[in-house]
C-alpha cells in the first residue's frame, strides 16, 4: 500500500480566471500536467530508472473532473498516488486541493504508456518496473487525499517546509543550455506564497484587514546549473523576525542528486494598504513566525 504523495503548489493568478472569475479549464491541465512530472519520482519510481530498460512513459488520456471553484489569490496543492498497473501502461491518481479550506476541487486520472524510446512505440512494461509500481498501488476508493495544508516534511524542531516542485522546460533555457536567471525568481515566488501559509498565515484574513506583506528585498545566489527535464524541490523557512519585517530562505535542490543549485534570501515587510507605509507586525502574525523560526546552518 502506497501513500498520497505531493506533487505541485501552487497559486491562482488573476491571469489564471476567466469571465466567470475563477480559474479557466486549462489552467487545472497546466498544474496537473506539472505534477505529472513530478509523479514518478514522488512515488519512489524516478525516470532515471525507467531509462535503465531503455523505456520512458508518455501521456495516453487525461480525464479532470471539476469539483469546487479556485479564484485568484487562492493556494492549491496536488497530491497523487498510483492506482492501476496494466501490461504496458499505469495509471495515477492526482488530486487538487484548495490550501485554504482544504476543500477538493478538481481530480485527474493520468494513463501514461510505456514507451520504447529506441521504436518510439508502446512496449510491455520491464518486470522491474511493473514490480516497483504495483507495490505502490493506493486504493483511491477507501483512502483520502491529504488536507491541501499538510506539511510533506514536518520537523517540529526545525520548520524547513518544502513549498515548490517544478520541471526545468526547454523553453526556459538560455543560450547557454541551462534554466536562465529569471525562471528562478520565479520559482522562488511561487514557494514564498505557500511558506506563509504553512507557517499557519492566514493572507486573506490580513487583506481583509487592509495589511498586506510586501517584498522589500531579495538576493539570490546561483550555485549550479540546472538543465532541460530536470526536477527541482524547493525548501523554505523563516530566519528572522523582526519589528516590521521577517527575513526567510530559500533553497532550490536538484531532485535526482539532492544538490543546491540556487538559494534566496527575502525581507518582506507588514504593509498597511491604506497609508502605504510599514507597520509593526500584529502580535498573532509574529507568534506564527517565530514558531517557524529555522537555523540557516541547518
Amino acid at each position: 500500500m502506497s501513500e498520497w504523495k505531493e506533487t505541485h503548489r501552487a497559486m491562482v493568478f488573476p491571469w489564471n480566471c476567466d469571465n466567470y472569475g475563477h480559474m479557466n479549464v486549462r489552467f487545472y491541465f497546466d498544474h496537473f500536467d506539472n505534477a505529472s512530472f513530478q509523479a514518478w519520482a514522488a512515488v519512489g519510481c524516478p525516470h532515471e530508472f525507467l531509462r535503465e530498460f531503455g523505456v520512458e512513459s508518455v501521456s495516453a488520456r487525461y480525464t479532470v473532473n471539476y469539483v469546487n471553484e479556485l479564484a485568484a489569490g487562492e493556494l492549491l496543492v496536488v497530491t497523487t498516488a498510483v492506482t492501476r498497473v496494466g501490461n504496458k501502461s499505469v495509471a495515477f491518481g492526482h488530486r487538487m486541493h484548495n490550501v485554504g479550506t482544504g476543500e477538493l476541487c478538481a481530480t485527474m486520472e493520468a494513463v501514461e504508456v510505456i514507451f520504447d524510446t529506441t521504436t518510439r512505440t508502446s512496449a510491455p512494461m520491464p518486470e522491474p518496473i511493473r514490480d516497483r509500481l504495483n507495490s505502490l498501488i493506493l486504493d483511491t476508493d477507501e483512502v483520502a487525499g491529504p488536507r491541501g495544508d499538510a506539511d510533506p516534511n514536518p520537523d517540529a524542531s526545525n520548520r524547513w517546509h518544502e513549498v515548490h516542485r517544478g520541471l526545468v522546460f526547454p523553453w526556459r533555457c538560455d543560450h547557454y543550455g541551462h534554466m536562465n536567471a529569471r525562471w528562478y525568481a520565479h520559482h522562488f515566488d511561487d514557494g514564498g506564497f505557500h511558506l506563509f501559509a504553512m507557517a499557519g498565515v492566514d493572507v486573506a484574513a490580513l487583506l481583509a484587514q487592509n495589511t498586506a506583506l510586501v517584498t522589500a528585498q531579495t538576493q539570490i545566489n546561483y550555485i549550479k546549473e540546472l538543465n532541460p527535464g530536470e526536477l527541482f524541490a524547493i525548501r523554505s523557512g523563516f530566519v528572522h523576525v523582526g519589528n516590521k519585517s521577517a527575513r526567510h530562505q530559500h533553497r532550490l535542490y536538484n531532485i535526482k542528486n539532492d544538490e543546491l543549485c540556487a538559494t534566496m534570501e527575502a525581507i518582506d515587510v507588514v504593509f498597511d494598504m491604506g497609508t502605504r507605509r510599514a507597520v509593526v507586525i500584529p502580535d498573532d502574525l509574529r507568534s506564527s513566525l517565530n514558531t517557524n523560526l529555522v537555523d540557516p546552518a541547518r
